[in-house]
C-alpha cells in the first residue's frame, strides 16, 4: 500500500440502524491501516435506498456515541438538518468547504460498491475522497466487477479483513423479537393486576394491522363506578412499580368507562351495560384500514 498521509480523515456514513460491534470493527481496522487521524461516523436520518429504520435518529445517536466513548478518533456526527441532506457528495461538500477537511477516506462495504454508481453524483464522490472498500462476505467478487469498480480501475483500495458476522438487519429482527416479548409480558402482567382486582371478563385484542396507536387493546369490566376507580388506579400504581411509568387515566368524569394509556397497551374498563353498548372486541376483531386509524383513536381515547 501507498504511504498514506497522517491527515486522512475517514467517512462512515449510514442510518446506523442500529450501530453495532461491525461498525466498530471496520472503524478500528481503518484507523490502523490508513492512519486516519480521525473517522466521522455520519449518521442519516433515512437510507434513501432503504425503508423507514427502526430506531429514531435520537436512538441511533446515543448508542453510536455509548459505542464508541472510548475511542477518541470517531466522531459521531448529523449533518442532515445541517446541510439539509442525507446525501454522501453533500457531506463531502460540506466537510471540504465548510469544515476545511481535506484527503478524506470514504469508507463503504463490498456490497455497497456493487450498487454504489446509483449514488447521486457517484463521479463526482470519487474524485473528491478515495473509496475504500471493506470486505463483505459473499459480495467480494461481484464488486470487483462493477461498474464503479471498472471506472476507476486501480484506484480503490481494497481492505481484507475478517468477516462480519453481524449485521444491522439482524439485530433489528432480534430487537423486534425482544420488543414483542417484553409488550407479551406487560399484557399478562396487566391481566393478572385485573384479574386480582376482581375485573369480570377480561379480553385481550391483538392489534396488529389494525392500529398504529398500540400494540394490544384490554377489555375489561367492573361492578360499580368506585370499582372501575379503583381498577385504574391500582392499575397505574402496580404499572409503575414495574417500571411503566406515565401512564394516564382518561374518563376520571365518567362512572361507567375508563381508559389507562399504557403506552403500547390500551385498557378499557367498562360498566357492563356501557361495555355491551360499545362492543369494542366486535369492532376491533376486524381489519381496519389504515386510513380510518385517526378515528378510531378519536373513539379510542374520548368518546366514551
Amino acid at each position: 500500500m501507498a504511504s498514506i498521509q497522517k491527515k486522512y480523515i475517514g467517512l462512515l456514513g449510514g442510518s446506523f440502524d442500529p450501530p453495532h460491534k461491525g461498525h466498530l470493527g471496520i472503524s478500528k481496522i481503518a484507523i490502523k491501516k490508513l492512519k486516519l487521524k480521525k473517522i466521522y461516523w455520519v449518521v442519516t436520518k433515512k437510507n434513501p435506498f432503504k425503508n423507514k429504520p427502526f430506531y429514531s435518529i435520537a436512538q441511533r445517536l446515543r448508542k453510536a456515541k455509548k459505542l464508541t466513548k472510548s475511542n477518541k478518533k470517531i466522531q459521531v456526527a448529523y449533518f442532515d438538518e445541517i446541510i439539509g441532506s442525507s446525501r454522501s457528495i453533500d457531506t463531502i461538500y460540506y466537510l471540504i468547504f465548510k469544515k476545511k477537511q481535506k484527503n478524506i477516506f470514504l469508507i463503504i462495504g463490498s456490497d455497497n460498491l456493487i450498487n454504489f454508481h446509483k449514488w447521486k453524483s457517484w463521479k463526482k464522490i470519487v474524485k473528491l475522497a478515495k473509496l475504500i472498500v471493506f470486505s463483505r462476505r459473499g459480495y467480494d467478487k461481484k464488486s470487483k466487477k462493477s461498474k464503479v469498480a471498472k471506472y476507476l480501475k486501480n484506484k480503490i483500495i481494497f481492505i481484507k479483513n475478517k468477516p462480519i458476522l453481524i449485521s444491522s438487519t439482524k439485530l433489528r429482527n432480534w430487537d423486534q423479537v425482544k420488543k414483542i416479548m417484553e409488550i407479551t409480558a406487560i399484557k399478562d402482567n396487566i391481566e393478572k393486576i385485573l384479574d386480582d382486582n376482581k375485573a369480570i371478563s377480561i379480553t385481550s385484542i391483538n392489534l396488529k394491522n389494525k392500529s398504529y396507536i398500540a400494540d394490544y387493546m384490554i377489555v375489561a369490566s367492573g361492578t360499580s363506578s368506585r370499582h372501575l376507580q379503583s381498577l385504574s388506579e391500582i392499575l397505574v400504581i402496580e404499572l409503575k412499580k414495574l417500571g411503566i411509568e406515565n401512564c394516564r387515566i382518561e374518563g376520571k368524569d365518567s362512572a361507567d368507562w375508563k381508559l389507562v394509556d399504557a403506552h403500547d397497551i390500551i385498557v378499557h374498563i367498562f360498566h357492563p351495560e356501557k361495555r355491551e353498548f360499545y362492543d369494542l372486541e366486535k369492532m376491533w376483531s376486524e381489519e381496519i384500514p389504515k386510513e380510518k386509524a385517526m378515528i378510531w383513536k378519536n373513539l379510542l381515547f374520548y368518546q366514551f
